[in-house]
């Protein structure tokens, strides 16, 4: 009778896992280590991370943790963030464009109806940016540009209106007029959407050869472009750059929105500052600046330098050092499974030396992420 009764029990909960199987959900936790973009408004900062948003309050100092799990989005993978003045908020992903609007705990997933660069009728965005009304841009993953303006989504002639053929590489929106500036290779366009100015500055770059490559830029409030190419500043003065020597080559730059400028060189570990009046102040080998693995910096609304990295969260300077602001995850183990979900009779998993999920043994040592996929 013992035996039956174990064998039927046994049986029941193969049956359980089954229909479990045929009718997935997602349970689990994800990394937030990884931070990719940073959206700042007057009370909070929103992160997109490899595992899913993160909303910072700048005046109680709470941090929430919006998930797969927690707060219905489709996926835990954010690309880009954005805050419109009304206060929608966007995120890109991999499935398109998500938007949460005023009020809403709900995320709605949006996508052109047909465009012939989407693969399986998704818009990979790559990043997103208010347009200063009630829309957004999206610049997809094949260089293309996208508009949204809260009911219909229309496309741009990039070879036509940029005259090129190649591929966007960035693009910032000015919040003062709403136009877009683009990069392509190494010369700015200045563009509403529908004619563009090109703004060329490579026969004014010094030597040595390669240094006309952008390493980065960034706007100030005013919508003026600061640039970093080799070991040299593009200052913006009356519609032009003026070109200034740096005392070393830098990897990020970051307005501070007061006529000075933030130089990141992170294989250094030096932070430096250059004031309206062109002097510079350095803050080198110091133990908080812990991060090997930068992705961004930027500003916040006080002009002060928050970078964002791969691996170890997000950081604040904040009274002569850089204060590692919250993730969700800061007590997950390393060395096991980034991200896993269930789809169908699909196992998907993701295995890294990044982070871990849950307790138990750690998963993979091998340092090279790679996807699993396989039968249940």
């Amino acid at each position: 009778m013992t035996q039956k009764f174990t064998l039927l029990l046994a049986v029941a909960m193969f049956c359980m896992g089954l229909l479990n199987a045929q009718n997935p959900s997602f349970v689990g936790f994800s990394d937030t280590r990884s931070v990719y973009d940073l959206a700042v408004t007057n009370d909070a900062y929103w992160a997109a991370t490899d595992g899913g948003l993160l909303r910072y309050d700048r005046l109680t100092e709470q941090t929430q943790w919006i998930n797969r799990t927690m707060d219905n989005l489709p996926l835990l993978d954010i690309t880009s963030v954005a805050v419109g003045p009304q206060g929608t908020v966007w995120a890109g992903s991999s499935i398109g464009l998500l938007r949460q609007l005023p009020g809403s705990t709900e995320w709605e997933l949006l996508n052109p109806a047909s465009l012939d660069v989407i693969v399986d009728n998704y818009l990979t965005c790559d990043k997103v940016r208010s347009d200063g009304a009630n829309g957004v841009w999206v610049l997809g993953r094949q260089g293309h540009f996208y508009h949204y303006d809260g009911t219909a989504w229309s496309g741009m002639n990039e070879e036509v209106l940029f005259g090129t053929t190649e591929n966007a590489y960035d693009f910032d929106v000015r919040a003062n007029d709403g136009r877009l500036w683009v990069q392509i290779g190494d010369a700015f366009f200045l563009t509403d959407g529908v004619t563009a100015t090109e703004w060329g500055f490579s026969s004014q770059l010094p030597e040595p050869s390669g240094a006309s490559i952008i390493y980065d830029w960034a706007l100030d409030h005013s919508g003026n472009l600061w640039f970093i190419t080799g070991n040299h500043l593009g200052i913006p003065v009356n519609g032009s750059w003026d070109l200034h020597t740096l005392p070393e080559w830098y990897n990020c730059v970051a307005p501070d929105h007061q006529g000075g400028v933030w130089l990141l060189a992170g294989s250094d570990s030096k932070l430096s500052h250059r004031d309206s009046n062109g002097v510079y102040t350095h803050w080198s080998d110091q133990p908080y600046l812990d991060f090997k693995y930068y992705l961004d910096m930027g500003t916040d609304m006080e002009g002060m330098p928050i970078v964002l990295s791969d691996l170890s969260g997000w950081y604040r300077f904040e009274d002569q050092t850089f204060q590692s602001m919250p993730t969700a995850t800061s007590g997950i183990p390393n060395n096991s499974v980034v991200d896993f979900a269930v789809s169908g009779n699909q196992t998907i998993g993701r295995f890294s030396t990044k982070t871990s999920i849950g307790a138990g043994p750690a998963g993979t040592t091998s340092p090279v992420s790679k996807t699993v996929r396989g039968p249940i």
